[in-house]
C-alpha cells in the first residue's frame, strides 16, 4: 500500500534537483510543458533531469536537460516483463541518476508515479509531485494514492477542468482542490496579420480520442459554408488514430478543397501556422500559443465528438482546457465562430483580449516562480505506489513468444501489430 514519507526540513532552492518522469515520447502537451520547464530551469542555472523513452522529442530533450535517461520500448512493455525484469529497469535508471543525493521527481501518470516512488526509496530524502495535465489520465479506476498525495500537498494541476474530469470520471476526492499552475507562455514577438481574402480556422492537436471535437468542428465548417461563408477554410495540424475518420467526414461533406490535414509539425514550426490563421479552436497548450500570437481563440471541450465550447478564451475563467460544464451544447461552438465571421472588428477585439490574457496570467516568470515555490513547499514523497495493472489476456502469450522467438524482426513486427489491434497497457 502506498504511503507518504514526510521529511523534517524543506530543501533549499539551490539544492533542488528536479527529475521529470514521463515514460512516453510524442509531440504533445506534456512534452511541450517538460521542454518549457527544462529551458527555464537551465536559464536559471538549476539542474534538471528527465526519464523518458525514445521518440519524437529526443533531440529537443538532449539540448535542454543535463541528463536524459532514455528507456527502450521493450523496457516499458509491462505485459511482457516479469517483476524481476522491471526491477532491473528501475536499477538501470537509478544507476544513470547516480551523482546526486536526492531528487524532486515530478510525474504525470500512474507508471511515472510507480517509477518515481521506487526511485524516491533509492535516493533518500527525495520528494515527489504529481502534475495533472489531462482530465482522464489517472484512470480507468480510482487510484487511492492520488488522494493521499493531495492530502499531503503533493499534487498540482494545469487547470480546474483536469481535476473536475477526474472527480467525475473516476470518483477522486481531490479536496481541497490542488493548486493550479498553468503552462507558462510568453506573448509572441510576432502578431497575427488579418487575411485580405477569406477566413482561416486552425486546429492543432494530437488526433486522439480526447480531441474528438474536431469531428464537430468539421460539421460546423460545413454548416457555416452552407450559410454563405464560402471563403471559410480549416487547417488541422496533428496526427493520430482519428485522422482516417476525420478525412472520411471531410469527403462526406465535400470539403476536400476547404479542409486540409498537415500532419505532425515540430513545435518550432507551429509559429508560422498561428500567424496565418484568423480563428483558432482548441484547448491546452496550443490554445495558449495561438492566443499569444494574437489569434481569436475559441475554447473546445474534449472527449466529445461535438464541437462544444464555453466561449472565447479571453472570456472563460478558471480553465483553458474546456470547462467541465453541462450547459453548453453543440450549437455553442458554431455560434462563437459565426460571430467572429460576421464581424472582423469583433475578431480583432477577441484576438487582442486573448493576447492580453496570456500576458497577464501566463507569463513564464510568474508561472515558473509559483511552480518553484510549490515544489519547495512539497516536503514529502509518496512511496509504495502499486505497479499499473498489466493486462493478462494476451501479455503472458506475448511474453512466452518473446522468450521462444527472441528478437526475430518478423515476429516482433507481428507482435507490434497485434498490440496495436487489441491494445496494450494503459499508461
Amino acid at each position: 500500500m502506498a504511503r507518504i514519507l514526510h521529511h523534517n526540513s524543506p530543501l533549499a532552492a539551490a539544492a533542488i534537483k528536479i527529475c521529470y518522469v514521463w515514460p512516453l515520447n510524442n509531440v504533445g502537451g506534456i512534452e511541450n510543458l517538460i521542454c518549457r520547464h527544462g529551458t527555464w530551469l537551465k536559464a536559471q542555472g538549476l539542474s534538471a533531469s528527465l526519464i523518458t523513452c525514445g521518440g519524437a522529442m529526443d533531440s529537443a530533450y538532449r539540448k535542454i536537460f543535463d541528463r536524459v535517461v532514455t528507456l527502450a520500448s521493450t523496457e516499458l512493455d509491462l505485459p511482457c516483463l516479469t517483476d524481476s525484469e522491471f526491477d532491473a529497469v528501475i536499477d538501470r535508471v537509478a544507476q544513470s541518476l547516480r551523482g546526486e543525493a536526492a531528487y524532486h521527481f515530478v510525474f504525470f501518470n500512474h507508471l511515472g508515479a510507480y517509477m518515481a516512488s521506487r526511485l524516491a526509496e533509492l535516493f533518500e530524502g527525495s520528494r515527489t509531485t504529481l502534475y495533472i495535465l489531462e482530465d482522464r489520465i489517472l484512470g480507468p479506476v480510482r487510484l487511492e494514492f492520488i488522494d493521499q498525495m493531495n492530502d499531503a500537498g503533493l499534487v498540482i494541476t494545469m487547470n480546474d477542468a483536469c481535476v473536475a474530469g477526474h472527480r467525475e470520471s473516476y470518483g477522486y476526492r481531490l479536496s481541497p482542490s490542488p493548486e493550479v499552475i498553468p503552462l507558462a507562455v510568453d506573448p509572441s514577438q510576432s502578431m497575427h496579420a488579418p487575411r485580405r481574402v477569406g477566413v482561416s480556422v486552425l486546429a492543432v492537436a494530437r488526433l486522439h480520442p480526447m480531441k474528438e471535437y474536431i469531428f464537430g468542428l468539421i460539421d460546423a465548417i460545413a454548416t457555416l459554408r452552407r450559410e454563405g461563408n464560402n471563403d471559410l477554410y480549416l487547417t488541422v495540424v496533428g496526427d493520430g488514430p482519428l485522422r482516417a475518420g476525420l478525412i472520411a467526414l471531410v469527403r462526406e461533406h465535400g470539403l476536400e478543397n476547404h479542409v486540409s490535414f498537415v500532419g505532425t509539425v515540430a513545435p518550432s514550426e507551429l509559429h508560422a501556422y498561428y500567424l496565418k490563421s484568423d480563428i483558432f479552436v482548441g484547448m491546452g497548450t496550443t490554445l495558449l500559443e495561438a492566443s499569444s500570437h494574437g489569434v481569436a481563440s475559441v475554447v473546445a471541450i474534449g472527449h466529445c465528438p461535438e464541437f462544444k465550447s464555453p466561449g472565447f478564451f479571453s472570456k472563460t475563467s478558471g480553465s483553458y482546457l474546456g470547462e467541465a460544464v453541462s450547459y453548453v451544447s453543440s450549437q455553442h461552438g458554431m455560434a462563437y465562430i459565426r460571430q467572429l465571421l460576421a464581424s472582423p472588428r469583433l475578431r480583432q477585439e477577441v484576438a487582442e483580449d486573448c493576447r492580453r490574457k496570456v500576458e497577464s496570467e501566463f507569463s513564464t516568470e510568474s508561472v515558473m516562480n509559483r511552480y518553484m515555490t510549490k515544489l519547495l513547499s512539497a516536503n514529502a514523497a509518496v512511496l509504495g505506489v502499486p505497479i499499473p495493472v498489466r493486462p493478462v489476456r494476451y501479455g503472458k502469450v506475448r511474453r512466452f513468444l518473446k522468450r521462444r522467438l527472441g528478437r526475430i524482426p518478423l515476429a516482433m513486427s507481428l507482435g507490434r501489430l497485434a498490440r496495436k489491434l487489441i491494445g496494450g497497457i494503459d499508461f
